[in-house]
């Protein structure tokens, strides 16, 4: 039976990569990063209904994203290579899903993401698997919340926006028949005498 093979962990994204192409997935997960928290900024600038209130929306979004980790800043290094014994890559590994982990943690906007929430349910089960459960747990627990919460508030905010756009709109072709009308009903008069 062959052995499958040993990932490196991005600590971007949490997700397992060889060590082939671990360096390639960097790259694009830094501009796939980079391109949610722009269209994240963009969804809140549409928001406002001033200039003024789109910079206002933009800052406070970006204010609440965490910079990315740089495998430096973490003490992560190199990834391990391949052929290298099992432990270096759990090892490596571990600091990279803590400094991922850590990432979600302070940056709202990452902490929404599917693969992070994927992520926190995997690290807690592994967890539990373990018998580790503890504090580490229940703060995972309470970031997932917050971000299901964070993206519940995001849906409601946009079904109440498209909800006022399909009323304005509503009042607006409401106002416009009522316009038509009294031009038909002048011109009718008009027409009379």
């Amino acid at each position: 039976m062959a052995k499958a093979p040993l990932m490196v962990t991005c600590l971007t994204c949490g997700e397992g990569f060889g060590t082939a192409s671990v360096a390639i997935h960097w790259k694009s997960c830094a501009r796939k990063h980079a391109a949610a928290v722009e269209v994240g900024a963009k969804a809140e600038e549409e928001k406002s209904r001033t200039k003024a209130g789109e910079a206002k929306r933009r800052a406070a979004y970006l204010a609440k994203c965490a910079p990315l980790p740089a495998a430096q800043d973490v003490g992560l290094g190199t990834p391990p290579k391949a052929g290298s014994d099992k432990s270096v890559y759990d090892e490596y590994n571990e600091r990279a899903a803590a400094a991922f982990e850590s990432h979600i943690g302070e940056c709202a906007c990452c902490a929404a993401s599917p693969a992070a929430q994927a992520f926190l349910r995997a690290q807690a089960e592994a967890r539990a698997r373990r018998g580790d459960t503890s504090k580490e747990d229940e703060e995972a627990e309470r970031r997932r919340r917050e971000a299901e919460e964070e993206e519940a508030r995001k849906r409601r905010e946009a079904a109440e926006a498209e909800a006022e756009r399909l009323r304005r709109e509503a009042e607006e072709a409401a106002r416009r028949r009522a316009e038509e009308e009294e031009a038909r009903r002048r011109a009718e008069e008009e027409a009379r005498r």
